[in-house]
Formats: structure tokens, C-alpha cells, sequence
């Protein structure tokens, strides 16, 4: 019987240094295998997908009138980056303003005409720098806009998923002093900014929103 204890510790003692043996090859081997697939992943901006929409509102109950630049150039200060936030600091956006849509060609030729045709530099162009970007897959970001031969910092918020940046903010045409383009669109438009109570109305805030697509490409060290 004792032999037989002896035994059965002997074998337990075995299993055990074995086991421990075992867990310290498994532990080095996968230190060794994460060593070899270590590396970086990069961004890069897939090429002609930068969308740029709008949100434009009239009448007293403010309603939305939607609309996009079909028309979007990017320039980007290199061609991969380290991460997303490094992608968008210093990133360019000429908007070609000929190229409005909303769905409705006649609101169209207003919009280009009166309104951005209206403007001191002819209108013809909007062009957005992100100077600076913030977060990892959503933070702030600032815009330098130049429209209306003038320069202003919009704030922007991001986010990054589905390998998709959104950039998203409200703007005021009064910051670029192109409330007298927007007076001479409401004037060829007035009958139709006209709600319930007879006034004509359309709103200097414009809600903006800016996706562009990134490809992911993981690079071993």
C-alpha cells in the first residue's frame, strides 16, 4: 500500500514538472511567434471617395434641404500615414461649387448663381485644410475654410470606423461675411421660403459633413 502511494506521488510530482516545463515552452514560443509578426499598421486615403454633403434649412419651422458637391480634390502631405489622426492633419479639400447638387437643377443654378456666384472671389471654389486633428478613432479636429475671400477655423467632431472618417459640423455663413449672398439666393427664392406664417426665411447655419474612405495596410517590423 505505501508502494503504492509512493508511486502515485512520484507520477503526480512528474505530471506537475512537465506541465511547468510545458507552459514555459508554449509561453517562449508564442513570445517568439509575436516577435516575428510584430509591425505597424498604415492609412492611406482611398483615392476619389472624399464626399462632402450639406444640410441647408428654410422657413420658420427650419426645415432641412439636402444637398452635395459632386466635385472634391484631396491633396494629403504624403501618402501613408501612422495613424488616422496623422491621415487627416494637413489634409486639403478644393470644392468645386459649379458642382452643387440637391436633386432639383433649377434650385441648383440659384444656389451657384445667387448665392456662391455672389460671393467677392467669384465663388468658384471652397477650400478646407485640417490643420490640426485630435483622438485616435474620434476626437475635434480644426478646418481652416477659405470661402468668400476669407479665412476662418471651423471645429469639426470625427470619428473612424468601418474604415470610414466622418467629420461633422455646424457652420455659420456670417463667419465668412457671406450674408448678403445668402440674402440674394432668399430674394429669387422668397415664395418658396415662405411657411405657414408668410415669412420667408433661410437660416445662416448650415449643417456640413465630410466622409472620406481610408484603407488599412498592416506592414510587419
Amino acid at each position: 500500500m505505501k508502494r503504492m502511494i509512493l508511486i502515485l506521488s512520484g507520477s503526480i510530482l512528474l505530471t506537475y514538472c512537465g506541465s511547468s516545463e510545458t507552459n514555459n515552452e508554449i509561453a517562449e514560443a508564442q513570445k517568439a511567434q509575436e516577435e516575428e509578426v510584430a509591425g505597424v499598421t498604415l492609412y492611406a486615403l482611398k483615392d476619389e471617395t472624399t464626399e462632402v454633403k450639406w444640410t441647408a434649412f428654410k422657413l420658420t419651422d427650419k426645415i432641412g434641404v439636402n444637398g452635395k458637391f459632386e466635385s472634391v480634390q484631396v491633396e494629403l502631405t504624403t501618402s501613408e500615414f501612422t495613424s488616422v489622426a496623422e491621415l487627416m492633419t494637413g489634409a486639403k479639400m478644393t470644392i468645386s461649387t459649379v458642382s452643387t447638387s440637391t436633386g432639383d437643377a433649377e434650385r441648383d443654378g440659384k444656389i451657384k448663381n445667387q448665392f456662391f456666384g455672389t460671393m467677392k472671389d467669384g465663388g468658384e471654389t471652397i477650400v478646407g485644410t485640417i490643420t490640426a486633428a485630435q483622438g485616435e478613432t474620434s476626437g475635434t479636429a480644426n478646418v481652416s475654410i477659405e470661402m468668400n475671400g476669407m479665412q476662418y477655423v471651423q471645429p469639426f467632431e470625427w470619428k473612424y470606423e468601418n474604415n470610414v472618417v466622418i467629420m461633422k459640423a455646424t457652420i455659420e455663413v456670417d463667419n465668412w461675411s457671406a450674408g448678403e449672398s445668402l440674402g440674394a439666393l432668399n430674394k429669387v427664392c422668397s415664395e418658396l421660403h415662405k411657411g405657414p406664417d408668410g415669412k420667408s426665411v433661410l437660416w445662416p447655419d448650415v449643417e456640413v459633413v465630410v466622409n472620406f474612405r481610408v484603407v488599412e495596410t498592416y506592414v510587419t517590423l
